[in-house]
This record gives C-alpha cells, structure tokens and sequence, in this order.
C-alpha cells in the first residue's frame, strides 16, 4: 500500500522511511534488493541514550524474547554490535 501511495506521488518518495524490522530481517534476510535501484539504504544518527530505550522497549516482548536472545545482556551486546556497526545509527531504506 506504502508503495502504492509512493508511486502515485500521495507521499514523499524522500520522506517515507521503511523501518529494518529488526531482529526479523536478520532470520529472513529480508534486506531489499538493491541491485534493481529501486531501495538505498539511509541511516539515521542515535546517541547510545536512544539505543538503551530501544532495548528496554524490545526487552518488554516476553512473548518473543526467548526466541531471539539468551537473556537482557544478550539483547543488549547484540543490539549494541548492531548500532556500532552502523555508525551508531539506525538503518532504514528508502525508494529512488
């Protein structure tokens, strides 16, 4: 639907984000395709502050906890290798 309205020009090509739904498209690979020119990838700067909410917020899932990660500390390395690895960002991918 978020395509559509993107194609149509009902939204900003520029300023619709789509969220790496992580830790999902880790499993799934679901990285898009960039070799169509279609996606790019677009980083968005965090302080460590925003990323410690982040993992008391993805800590609060006790329905999914247990199937990605061992315990909090788990989740927290994890999350923090991650936000280190992108520059201490989150990354979204946005269209061309």
């Amino acid at each position: 639907a978020v395509l559509t309205l993107c194609d149509t020009g009902t939204l900003s090509k520029d300023k619709t984000l789509f969220y790496e739904d992580y830790p999902y498209h880790e499993q799934e690979q679901s990285v898009p395709d960039q070799s169509s020119n279609q996606w790019r990838e677009s980083l968005w700067q965090t302080t460590e502050s925003e990323n410690n909410i982040r993992i008391e917020a993805i800590a609060k899932y006790d329905s999914q906890f247990l199937d990605f990660w061992q315990s909090k500390d788990d989740l927290a390395n994890n999350l923090a290798r991650r936000w280190q690895g992108y520059g201490h960002a989150e990354r979204y991918w946005q269209l061309n």
